[in-house]
């Protein structure tokens, strides 16, 4: 009761405390007239304790009133905060769905790159390899068509003496080439002009 006569304003206040000195101020009265006015007291007193619950039921249904309205916007700060809080977790899960696709992206990018780079290297030493398969062929072709020369100038021409087939063969040739002859081999061992 303490509570709430503190909790009341003072327009409230000084209303009740105004219909309690009425009513003393009534009773007063009622003792000081008749039985006849203490009759015309008791239905006073009654109008007076019937107003008086009148303006107590009316502050009772004002504080019950009140603290709907305090619940009601604590449940909606409740839910707001909820609110907040989904949003914010729903941000954060896009973010780290973003970052997994951003890496997953980078990871597929040097992975092209490395890809890239072994096929370019694959290439280079294909084209290395033609290049010096192509070389070796051409030094093979070079080293047939000088054999084929040294060949056709020994069938072509004699020597005569082995002074001449050196500076041709340095090293002398033997009975199965073209350009042996017997009278180069002076001791019959099948070499020409050997030294």
């Amino acid at each position: 009761m303490v509570e709430k006569w503190r909790r009341m304003s003072k327009k409230k206040k000084w209303t009740i405390l105004g219909i309690i000195i009425f009513i003393i101020l009534a009773f007063s009265s009622c003792n000081a007239f008749g039985d006849d006015e203490n009759e015309i007291d008791t239905e006073e007193q009654e109008q007076l304790d019937a107003e008086k619950e009148t303006e107590e039921e009316r502050l009772k249904a004002e504080e019950e009133e009140k603290l709907k309205a305090e619940e009601e916007e604590k449940r909606r700060a409740e839910e707001e905060a909820q609110r907040q809080a989904e949003e914010e977790e729903q941000r954060k899960a896009a973010e780290a769905e973003a970052q997994r696709k951003a890496e997953e992206e980078e990871a597929q990018r040097k992975a092209a790159e490395a890809e890239a780079q072994r096929k370019a290297a694959e290439a280079e030493a294909q084209n290395k390899a033609a290049e010096a398969e192509a070389q070796r062929k051409a030094a093979a072709e070079a080293e047939a068509q000088r054999k084929a020369q040294q060949n056709q100038q020994s069938t072509s021409q004699s020597f005569q003496n082995c002074t001449e087939m050196r500076k041709v063969f340095p090293n002398g040739v033997n009975s199965s080439h073209p350009a042996y002859e017997s009278k180069h081999d002076r001791d019959d061992d099948g070499m020409a002009c050997e030294r």
